[in-house]
C-alpha cells in the first residue's frame, strides 16, 4: 500500500469501531448473561465511540437475544437499533445467528437493512477493502431464507460428532458467496489494496472452538490462505473471544459485549504497518502488524 503525501509509518491513517454479540433481551439474568444490562453497555460504547474521531463503527451481529413471541423480539432489536441511532459515525453491520429463528431471515434482514439476497459488501477506504459476509446464508434455523431447503439438508446429512461445526447455531457462507469473496479478494490485490474482513462466525479453529465455526470453513480458509490480500479478519459468535495468527493473516474474535463485565468493546487504529486494537473493558489491547 502506497503512503499518502506526507504520512510517515508512524501516522495513523483512521481509526473505526468494532461490538459483538450485544445479545439484548427484555427477559431475566441467565449465568453469565445479564440480558437486561447489555443495553446500558451498549449506550455506554455509543457514548464512548461519540468523543472519538472515527471513519465507522462495526457491529458483528447478534444485536438481540430469542424469545418467543416475534414481537417480543423485534422490539429487543428495536431498542438496540434505537441506541445505535444516537452514533455519530457511520454504522455496518454483519447478519448474526440469534434473532433469525424468532424473527425469520426476511424480517431480520429488513430490520437490520441487509440484502435478503446477495447480503455481502465491499468498499475500499485510504487504501484498504473492507469485506463484509454473511455467515448465515446457510443455515438450519430461518425458513424463510433464500438457501434454506439446500441448507438444512446439508446440516441432516453431515452433523455429527466428528463435525463439531455442524450446529444449528451455526451457519455458512455458501458457494456463491465463498465465489464472490475469491473475486473480491482477486481484485483487492490488483488495486493494491490490504483486506480486512467482518463476519459473526470465526473463520479460524486457533481463534475459537470448533463448535463456533461456519459450516463451510474448511473451504472459506482455503480462499484466504492462498490470497495475499487480507491482513485481518474480525469476528464474533464466540462470547470468550480469540486470536490466532495464520499465515500472515490475523484472525481476532472479539468477546461477546452480552457476557462481559464491566463492557467489552474496541476502537482499531490504522496504521501504514499496523493495526492497534485499543479495547473498553473485557476487550485486550492488541498490537497487530502487517
Amino acid at each position: 500500500m502506497d503512503l499518502q503525501p506526507g504520512k510517515s509509518m508512524d501516522s495513523k491513517l483512521f481509526s473505526f469501531g468494532v461490538v459483538a454479540d450485544i445479545q439484548y433481551a427484555d427477559k431475566d439474568t441467565l449465568g453469565r448473561r445479564a440480558y437486561r444490562d447489555a443495553l446500558g453497555k451498549l449506550e455506554q460504547c455509543v457514548a464512548d465511540w461519540n468523543r472519538q474521531t472515527l471513519a465507522f463503527a462495526v457491529e458483528l451481529g447478534d444485536l438481540s437475544d430469542d424469545r418467543e413471541k416475534q414481537a417480543d423480539c423485534e422490539c429487543d432489536v428495536k431498542n438496540v437499533l434505537k441506541a445505535f441511532a444516537l452514533l455519530r459515525h457511520p454504522l455496518h453491520r454483519v447478519l448474526g445467528n440469534h434473532g433469525l429463528g424468532s424473527l425469520g431471515y426476511k424480517r431480520s434482514c429488513k430490520l437490520l437493512e441487509i440484502p435478503e439476497k446477495e447480503s455481502w459488501k465491499e468498499f475500499s477506504h485510504c487504501g484498504w477493502r473492507f469485506i463484509f459476509l454473511n455467515s448465515m446464508v446457510m443455515n438450519a434455523i430461518a425458513p424463510d431464507s433464500p438457501a434454506f431447503a439446500e441448507s438444512r439438508r446439508f446440516f441432516e446429512d453431515n452433523r455429527g460428532d466428528e463435525k463439531p461445526e455442524i450446529q444449528d447455531f451455526n451457519g455458512g457462507l455458501g458457494q456463491t458467496q465463498r465465489a464472490w469473496l475469491t473475486e473480491s479478494l482477486k481484485d483487492a490485490e490488483t488495486c493494491g489494496e490490504r483486506v480486512l474482513a467482518f463476519c459473526h462466525l470465526p473463520l479460524c479453529p486457533e481463534a475459537s472452538s470448533y463448535y463456533h465455526l461456519p459450516w463451510d470453513y474448511r473451504e472459506v480458509l482455503e480462499i484466504i490462505d492462498s490470497s495475499p490480500a487480507p491482513a485481518a479478519f474480525f469476528t464474533g459468535h464466540d462470547h470468550n473471544g480469540g486470536y490466532a495468527l495464520r499465515k500472515g493473516v490475523h484472525h481476532v474474535t472479539f468477546p461477546g459485549l452480552i457476557e462481559a463485565e464491566p463492557n467489552a468493546y474496541a476502537s482499531v487504529e490504522v496504521f501504514p504497518d499496523k493495526l492497534v486494537i485499543k479495547g473498553a473493558g473485557n476487550m485486550a489491547d492488541r498490537l497487530l502488524r502487517l
